[in-house]
């Protein structure tokens, strides 16, 4: 498995998916906050070209980590059924257990090289361009990436058995977004009416994140500010790791080649 997974970082770092995929968030990020000391120069008065506001993006929508490292995951290993590589690593002995470990290691190491990058970028251009303190909101975002980055790669390894499992990347996206986003969303639904289903649903990182996460100009309220949301976050991110592990083993053991 070590030779594959450098083989693996090998190929991502001489093809241009990686690259493509960090130059254009980075672009996107240069363009929102130069977008909006652009604004502030033509509109002195507005008030949301300031740190606080830009800032408030990410640490109010921290699920866009976990959005982010599945699209990635789909950039690099998408075309592997296609091009031959999986049944040529398993050809030449390789499980399929170890292949999918692989992938979802160097995919997380791609991930977290990638959000670091983007995340230095997006705070450091927020504070040469705009206006008003960086703390404490710089640390709330940075506490907020921490308690959450479990999940983020819990999310990862979802996405990543299912591209070992289906071979349409639309299907891929569908499956990932019924997991993360409708499931959650059912369950916090049904919570209404069943005690037992809302607990439940309080620990689906969709839904306490919906209900437990406020950043605005109005205030920020975020739960892993406190020990026990925090804890909250990395427990529902640690058991996300384990059950989607599972997950990907179980289908690609099922899983014609």
């Amino acid at each position: 498995m070590i030779n594959y997974i450098r083989s693996e970082f090998y190929r991502i770092l001489h093809t241009k998916e990686i690259y493509l995929f960090n130059l254009l968030l980075t672009a996107g990020v240069l363009a929102l906050n130069g977008g909006i000391h652009a604004a502030a120069a033509t509109l002195p008065n507005i008030r949301y070209a300031n740190v606080k506001f830009v800032l408030s993006f990410l640490t109010g929508s921290m699920d866009f980590l976990f959005i982010a490292g599945a699209v990635l995951a789909v950039l690099l290993f998408s075309g592997d059924r296609k091009n031959g590589v999986m049944k040529n690593a398993v050809a030449y002995g390789m499980s399929r257990t170890s292949l999918f470990f692989g992938k979802c290691i160097v995919s997380f190491v791609m991930a977290l090289a990638s959000m670091v990058l983007l995340t230095a970028v997006y705070i450091v251009s927020a504070i040469l361009l705009l206006e008003g303190p960086a703390q404490p909101y710089v640390e709330l975002m940075l506490e907020g990436i921490a308690a959450n980055l479990p999940f983020a790669a819990a999310a990862l390894i979802l996405a990543v058995a299912f591209i070992q499992f289906f071979e349409k990347e639309l299907i891929v996206g569908l499956a990932w977004m019924a997991v993360i986003y409708l499931i959650p969303s059912i369950c916090y639904s049904t919570g209404f009416q069943f005690k037992t289903m809302a607990e439940i649903a309080a620990w689906m990182p969709r839904n306490y994140l919906m209900t437990e996460v406020t950043a605005g100009m109005n205030g920020y309220a975020c739960l892993w500010s406190e020990p026990e949301g925090a804890a909250k976050c990395v427990i529902a991110g640690v058991v996300g790791i384990v059950v989607f592990l599972s997950l990907g083993i179980l289908i690609n053991r099922r899983k014609e080649i």
